[in-house]
Formats: C-alpha cells, sequence, structure tokens
C-alpha cells in the first residue's frame, strides 16, 4: 500500500534495502506460502508433497516471480535441510521450514561487516596510512548506493590490483617506502 508517493520515494532506508543480509521472506504470511504449496501440488498431481524444484515454483509464487539471489539461496539451504536427502519434501516440513526462516529474518540483520571503522580518528589513522576496510562494498551491499557508486563497483577484482606497479625507481617512491617503514605515514 502507498501512501502519497512513497512508494515512488524509493525505501525509506536504502542502505539497509540494499544490504544483502535483507530478506523479504518476512514480508508475506505464512498462510500464502501454504496457498502457493497446495496450488503448485494440485498441478503436479501429487499428494501433499513437493520435489525441491516444485517447492522453488511455490516460492516463485509467492514472490511473484523469481527470488532474489541471496534469499534464494537461503531458501533453497533450509528447504534442502527440511528435505533431509529425500526426493520431495512433504507440506508441514516445507511450512515449518519457512517459518523458521521468517522468525529469523524477522530478527536483527548482522551488522558485523558494516562497522569497519570505529570513529573518526580511527578512520583517519588508516586512511593516512593506506588502510583499506577488511570489506569492500560489493561485500557490503547488492547494489551501488548512489549512481556515482556505479563506477568503479568492480573497482575490487584481481585483474585491477595487477595493473597497478609501483616504480620502485623513483626518489619520491623510495622517501615515502621509508617513511611507511618508519611508521610515520
Amino acid at each position: 500500500m502507498a501512501f502519497f508517493g512513497l512508494s515512488v520515494l524509493g525505501p525509506q532506508n536504502s542502505f539497509a534495502a540494499a544490504r544483502p543480509e535483507t530478506y523479504s521472506v518476512a514480508l508475506f504470511d505464512l498462510a500464502e506460502f501454504a496457498e502457493a504449496f497446495d496450488a503448485v501440488d494440485a498441478k503436479s498431481g501429487k499428494s501433499g508433497a513437493l520435489t525441491l524444484p516444485e517447492c522453488g515454483r511455490a516460492l516463485e509464487a509467492v514472490f511473484r516471480g523469481p527470488l532474489p539471489a541471496a534469499e534464494g539461496r537461503r531458501c533453497a539451504a533450509a528447504l534442502e535441510a527440511a528435505a533431509g536427502g529425500a526426493p520431495s519434501l512433504p507440506r508441514a516440513a516445507f511450512l515449518d521450514a519457512l517459518s523458521a526462516l521468517i522468525a529469523a529474518a524477522e530478527g536483527p540483520p548482522d551488522t558485523s561487516k558494516t562497522a569497519t571503522m570505529t570513529s573518526y580518528r580511527v578512520w583517519k589513522a588508516a586512511y593516512l596510512r593506506g588502510r583499506r576496510p577488511e570489506h569492500g562494498p560489493e561485500e557490503l551491499y547488492t547494489k551501488p548506493l548512489t549512481l556515482l557508486g556505479d563506477y568503479g563497483w568492480r573497482a575490487m577484482e584481481a585483474d585491477y590490483h595487477e595493473k597497478r606497479h609501483v616504480s620502485p625507481q623513483s626518489e619520491i617512491t623510495k622517501h615515502a617506502c621509508a617513511l611507511w617503514k618508519a611508521g610515520v605515514v
């Protein structure tokens, strides 16, 4: 439901919306998953059990399209664990697995990667020493947060760093290296 064009403005928290740990499975009721299970079960002609690909179709019916990549992997892993190696998954096990996913998605998201610097002083010291954060933006977010972030979104790939060479012959480079080793910079 949109009030006065809020849906046009985008998400309320763009940082939370771009996090890979943000799961939208909690937006749906368990009854919707049960209806989708029954609809796919009726089409397949089986009695109360679906194969894992059919469970995927039931999830796509609820999501009204393909699942986001991270959420799809998480749901597939949960359903495979619930099946326990069996070729099909009964309705009760399907709903139990999804209720566990919904309960986990309603909790607070994992923010262990987000706060890499605890203060401005720590950030400035790392910046002056040329130390980068442990996790790049590709690991923290699923997409760039701004249009300017599109430039360099894939900058942490291996070939980007292989092309950068430092000239050890330069006097400036030797001086900067000595400062670096001394811990001044």
